[in-house]
């Protein structure tokens, strides 16, 4: 049976904070995890995007109320056409079985993110900021 990996907001930035205490963004795999992210830095009074920027990928407009993450669309529609013609083309033998699709993307700047700090100074660290109570 496989293990269960659960996302973990604190761990994920104590972890980035030992190993890389200048950094100052991340960017998530989904706007699902960019929102946990969110979620738990707000409750940890971390200000985004002043002290910290994030962002999500994907562009899932349920989450655009929650919050204005800045996000990247992949445009899905479109993917699953361009990859059902390669998938029909791969069948009928028009297309070698190794090919690359270069899908276009756009950044849609949202409210998590805000201009890189000119310097370097780690804001402080996680554990030592009173918890909210939002």
């Amino acid at each position: 049976m496989a293990e269960e990996r659960t996302f973990n907001p604190g761990q994920l930035i104590a972890t980035i904070r030992a190993r890389h205490p200048e950094t100052t963004v991340l960017l998530c795999h989904s706007d699902h995890m960019a929102m946990k992210l969110i979620e738990y830095l707000h409750g940890q009074n971390i200000d985004i995007p002043q002290e910290f920027s994030v962002t999500g990928f994907g562009n899932m407009r349920e989450y655009q109320d929650l919050y204005p993450v800045t996000s990247v669309d992949q445009y899905p529609e479109e993917l699953g056409f361009v990859a059902a013609n390669a998938l029909i083309d791969l069948i009928e033998g028009k297309r070698a079985e190794n090919f690359a699709i270069a899908q276009a993307t756009a950044m849609l700047p949202g409210a998590s993110i805000g201009p890189a700090r000119r310097t370097f100074a780690p804001i402080s660290p996680v554990a030592d900021r009173p918890q909210s109570t939002r």
